[in-house]
C-alpha cells in the first residue's frame, strides 16, 4: 500500500472527536488522546492534515479550545501506532 491522502470526511470525523473532547472536562488525558488516535485507524495522513488545519486555525484565531485540540493532536502522535514506513522518502515505491 502506498501513501495517500486522506479523504475530507476522515479529517472531519477526526477533528470533530478532537472538538468534543477538548469541550469537555479531560480527566485521562492520555485516554483521550489514545481515542483520538484510535479515530485515524493508523492513518497519519489523517492526524497531520487534521494537524494542519488545527495550526491554520490557531494561526487566524486562538482560542482555549482549538488550544485544547492541538495539545490532544500532539499527543495522540505520541500514543497512537502509527505505521511511519509508509510515510518515508521513498513510501511512493514501497508497498507495505
Amino acid at each position: 500500500m502506498v501513501a495517500r491522502d486522506p479523504s475530507a470526511g476522515e479529517v472531519e470525523e477526526f477533528l470533530a472527536l478532537a472538538y468534543e473532547l477538548a469541550t469537555h472536562p479531560i480527566e485521562r488525558f492520555d485516554d483521550a488522546a489514545g481515542r483520538l488516535a484510535g479515530t485515524a485507524d493508523g492513518e497519519v495522513a489523517v492526524i497531520a492534515s487534521a494537524r494542519r488545519r488545527v495550526a491554520a486555525r490557531l494561526r487566524a484565531a486562538p482560542d482555549p479550545v482549538t488550544k485544547q485540540v492541538a495539545a490532544l493532536i500532539r499527543r495522540a502522535f505520541e500514543v497512537g501506532r502509527w505505521d511511519w514506513e509508509r510515510y518515508g522518502p521513498d513510501a511512493s515505491t514501497r508497498s507495505v
